[in-house]
């Protein structure tokens, strides 16, 4: 299988509105690629930036795509080949890119997706078991908060003016019971992320045993 240097994979340049940006940096030669996972690192990327109301979610399913699971995502890709695979591709392209009227996607981002594609595209797990000790709120149900649920619910104008950026917003949606009614999908209550499939079991487990231990600002 091929393999990349992260700093360099990205050594793409494309002209927008007369600049360059090339997307590389030194590397260490001997350094290896970090091994990337979709269920950890490539969906929280996408749902959070794809699958928004209007774009590729469950309901919309703009242009025929549904990209809240790895079945609709891997349509997109041709594994082992990250240059020619569209997901990238649309990432990267100079004008009308993805995602559509928002902020390009960070390098980093555009690396990682990059990497998984050229890692074989897997529908793969860094874990085989869930660990909920000594969750926290910074360490832990943040983090999860911040890759699913930022791009819609926080900076100043958050969709449906919920904003889960930081522990004192966060804690009105645990105390009024929708934070967890909404990512269980539970009846009742406004499926989240909108538009998208649920997140990976594990951190719902983890923010559920935040919320028992009493949901502290830890």
């Amino acid at each position: 299988m091929k393999q990349l240097k992260i700093r360099h994979l990205l050594g793409v340049a494309f002209t927008m509105a007369g600049a360059i940006f090339i997307l590389q940096g030194c590397v260490k030669e001997h350094l290896p690629d970090p091994e990337v996972y979709f269920q950890q690192d490539v969906l929280p990327i996408v749902s959070s930036n794809c699958t928004q109301s209007g774009c590729h979610g469950t309901v919309d399913r703009e242009g025929g795509y549904k990209l809240t699971e790895y079945a609709g995502i891997v349509e997109l890709v041709k594994p082992g080949n990250y240059k020619g695979s569209k997901l990238y591709q649309v990432l990267v392209q100079p004008l009308g890119y993805m995602p559509q009227g928002a902020s390009r996607l960070s390098d980093e981002d555009i690396t990682t997706i990059a990497l998984w594609i050229e890692q074989g595209a897997e529908n793969n797990s860094g874990s085989s078991g869930c660990n909920t000790d000594n969750v926290t709120f910074n360490q832990t149900v943040a983090p999860i908060l911040q890759a699913w649920c930022y791009s819609c619910h926080s900076g100043s104008s958050p969709s449906g003016t919920i904003r889960l950026d930081s522990y004192s917003t966060v804690k009105l949606k645990v105390d009024d019971g929708k934070l967890l009614g909404s990512i269980r999908h539970d009846s009742g209550y406004l499926p989240m992320p909108d538009g998208g499939g649920k997140l990976p079991n594990c951190e719902i487990s983890q923010i559920e045993k935040w919320v028992a231990d009493g949901a502290l600002n830890n």
